[in-house]
């Protein structure tokens, strides 16, 4: 099995070979970003949510992948807050 920062990196690789648009948050995701050639790396949770905020169109697709400690539930509710 492979350490975690080459699967990251492989990970953004294969993204980017797809032309899926990378956006990573915290710095254990880091390596994701840098496989996809992206520059778009947050390393807090709530300049993701502000960045994705501004940037998101009607029709964009966004796929959310965070392990449990990563929170990545927290963004989700900031760009899609539910009343």
């Amino acid at each position: 099995m492979k350490p975690l920062p080459s699967a990251h990196h492989s990970l953004g690789e294969f993204a980017a070979e797809r032309e899926v648009q990378v956006v990573s948050v915290g710095t254990g995701a880091k390596g994701i970003s840098q496989g996809a050639g992206s520059d778009r790396h947050f390393d807090s949770r709530e300049d993701a949510a502000q960045w994705l905020t501004q940037e998101l169109q009607a029709g964009d697709v966004v796929l959310f992948k965070g392990s449990r400690t990563a929170a990545i539930e927290k963004v989700m509710k900031q760009i899609f807050p539910q009343d």
